[in-house]
């Protein structure tokens, strides 16, 4: 706005320098938000340009590739845990249940479903109780039987060790046992 066209509409010198003030304070005002959006533009501009020659499908691409890559890591991490956890409780297991050689043990057991069970330790419990029940030499066993030999009577007794004599059949057995 001009002052000659406030002064043409008769105004009074002092209104038309309120009306001046107030508009150049406006004015004032849209050159900074100009200037500002100026400076925006030119950011904007410089960070395009830094983009020129990526392809953003390629990116894509890429971003879906990584993603996979980890969603399959992360499975792989998590069954080797699950592996892991399950093999150290079936080998927990075997030793409460004397089993002479866990790995002798796992062909007698249904391993994936044993696995996929909600109540594992309830499941290997029950599959150790069969296999033990079929496959009992595979465990030790209870109650130790003690091992004595003795000498047989007649020609056979190396020791001449009457057999009727039930200290010296005692002796001759622990003798037996110890390898003396």
């Amino acid at each position: 706005m001009k002052r000659k066209f406030l002064e043409d509409l008769g105004l009074e010198s002092s209104v038309i320098d309120k009306i001046m003030d107030e508009n150049g304070a406006d004015i004032e005002k849209a050159k900074g938000d100009a200037k500002a959006l100026k400076e925006q533009l030119d950011e904007a501009q410089k960070a395009l340009k830094s983009f020129e020659g990526i392809d953003v499908s390629e990116l894509q691409g890429k971003i879906t590739e990584l993603t996979n890559e980890i969603a399959t890591n992360q499975a792989d991490f998590d069954k080797k845990i699950a592996d892991r956890d399950f093999n150290d409780l079936v080998k927990a297991i075997a030793g409460d249940y004397k089993v002479r050689d866990v790995k002798a043990v796992i062909p007698f057991l249904d391993v994936e479903t044993l696995k996929a069970s909600k109540n594992q330790d309830k499941d290997i419990k029950a599959a150790f109780d069969v296999v033990k029940k079929e496959q009992s030499y595979l465990f030790e066993p209870d109650k130790k039987v003690p091992y004595v030999s003795s000498s047989t009577p007649g020609p056979l007794n190396q020791n001449n060790v009457d057999p009727n004599d039930k200290t010296a059949l005692a002796n001759e057995a622990f003798r037996g046992l110890f390898g003396k």
